[in-house]
């Protein structure tokens, strides 16, 4: 439902490209941000073009997935599957143009972020900073693992600096940032972090400690 978008805005961060698979929620995020300027498109995001597939649609909407329930089943008894939507999938470099493409990701997908992330082919040189919900555990089944993403990224030049675990229910969040990005920019994000992670205050002062002292990329 775009509820991030309150803090997007607080931070000045300007245009906005939503991507939403359920075709009902697109619209609704269509009406929402028709004045705003942002871009909204429905789009289910795997790593190949044309391939039809189920979408499970849960009974909290946030929880739906491609995948099946795997441990969530008994973390979260009260959220099921309701109903199931036929989609075809899309990648994101045939979705969005190299120019469209911003430097920062927020990343949600309910177990296929690898998936989408290797979708972005060449994109993924476009992007700096990824902000990704992670699996630590089978939350759905054949989800993406932590151990997953922190390989496919170290591979593309980004470093896991912000780490959020939800240890008994085995997901979380964590933040990506390219090795390669200039200091400076990091620290004007910094404050836009704390806004979306304030009980994380003392990794962000960790971080920046490491970026005073010029050894982020240690």
């Amino acid at each position: 439902m775009g509820e991030e978008k309150e803090l997007y805005t607080q931070a000045r961060w300007g245009r906005v490209i939503w991507i939403e698979a359920q075709p009902s929620l697109a619209r609704a995020l269509e009406k929402r941000f028709s004045a705003s300027g942002d871009q909204v498109i429905c789009a289910t995001v795997w790593n190949e073009n044309g391939i039809p597939l189920a979408l499970n649609i849960s009974s909290n909407s946030g929880s739906s997935s491609l995948l099946e329930f795997g441990s969530h089943k008994t973390s979260y008894p009260e959220i099921s599957f309701t109903d199931s939507i036929e989609v075809v999938t899309s990648r994101l470099d045939s979705i969005l143009s190299p120019t469209d493409t911003p430097n920062f990701m927020n990343l949600d997908i309910q177990g296929v972020e690898l998936q989408a992330l290797e979708s972005l082919g060449n994109l993924m040189d476009r992007l700096d900073y990824i902000y990704v919900e992670i699996n630590t555990k089978e939350v759905y089944e054949g989800c993406t693992k932590l151990s997953e993403l922190d390989q496919f990224l170290s591979k593309e030049g980004f470093k896991r600096v912000l780490t959020r675990r939800y240890i008994r229910h085995g997901w979380g969040e964590a933040l990506f940032i390219r090795r390669n990005s200039n200091s400076q920019r990091l620290i004007t994000l910094l404050p836009r972090i704390k806004n979306a992670m304030k009980f994380y205050s003392y990794q962000v002062r960790n971080l920046t400690r490491h970026i005073v002292k010029g050894t982020l990329n240690d």
